[in-house]
C-alpha cells in the first residue's frame, strides 16, 4: 500500500450494505484526516450505493496505482463485479470478505459484529503500517533516504515510527511485535469488557419481580 501511495495511488473503498458502508467511510477517513500529528494525509475516497452502481461509479474512479478494499459478502454482485474492474486496471486489490483479490480476509466469527470489529482493528493496523514505510523510506522500493526522524510525543505509542534505518531487518522485527502486542492488548481489553458488562440473569430476575 505504501508503494502505491508513493507512487500517487489513492485509497478506494467499495461497500453496500449500511455495515459495509460504515466501513467504507471509517477507512477513508482514517487516511485522510491522520490522527497522529505530523502524519501524512492520504488520498481516500468511499464509494457506495448512493453514488449509482458500484461497478459504474469503480469504472470511473479507479486507476492502476489505486488500492481497492472492498467490505461486503455479496459473491456475484455489485460490490464483487466492482472488485473485477479494479483486478483489471491493475489496482491493489484488498478483500475483507470472501471475494476475489489480491488480498484477502475472512473475520473468524460468524457473528457479524465480531467480525466487523475484527475488520475494523484490522484497517486501523494498515492505517499505522502504512505510515511505518513512509517514514523508513529505505524500506520502500527504490528510495534510498535514511534521515533520522523524530516522531515525538507519540512515540511512546508508536515507538517503530522514528525513521532511523541502520537495520531495516530490525525495524521490520519490531514492527511485527508491535502488532501482536496490540492484538493481544486489544483480546484483553475486549474480553474485560465483555465480562465486567455482562448482566447476572438471576440479578435481572430479582430486580424483575
Amino acid at each position: 500500500m505504501a508503494e502505491r501511495f508513493g507512487r500517487g495511488g489513492r485509497l478506494v473503498a467499495l461497500g453496500r450494505s449500511p455495515a459495509a458502508r460504515s466501513d467504507v467511510r471509517h477507512v477513508a477517513v482514517e487516511f485522510v484526516h491522520p490522527v497522529i500529528v505530523g502524519k501524512r494525509a492520504l488520498p481516500a475516497i468511499g464509494l457506495a450505493g448512493e453514488g449509482g452502481p458500484l461497478p459504474l461509479q469503480a469504472a470511473l474512479v479507479t486507476e492502476p496505482d489505486d488500492i481497492v478494499l472492498a467490505f461486503e459478502d455479496d459473491p456475484g454482485g455489485e460490490v464483487a463485479t466492482a472488485l473485477a474492474t479494479a483486478v483489471e486496471r491493475g489496482c491493489l486489490t484488498v478483500a475483507f470478505a470472501p471475494l476475489d483479490a489480491e488480498w484477502r480476509f475472512d473475520a473468524p466469527s460468524d457473528d457479524p459484529f465480531v467480525a466487523q470489529e475484527l475488520v475494523e482493528t484490522l484497517y486501523h493496523v494498515l492505517w499505522e503500517l502504512v505510515h511505518v514505510f513512509f517514514e523508513h523510506r529505505g524500506l520502500l522500493e527504490g528510495r534510498t533516504d535514511r534521515r533520522e526522524h523524530d516522531p515525538g510525543a507519540s512515540s511512546f505509542l508508536y515507538p517503530f515510527l522514528s525513521e532511523g534505518e541502520s537495520d531495516l531487518e530490525a525495524v521490520i522485527g519490531d514492527v511485527r511485535a508491535s502488532v501482536l502486542m496490540k492484538a493481544e492488548e486489544i483480546g484483553t481489553l475486549r474480553e474485560q469488557t465483555l465480562v465486567e458488562s455482562r448482566v447476572d440473569p438471576v440479578r435481572r430476575g430479582r430486580r424483575g419481580a
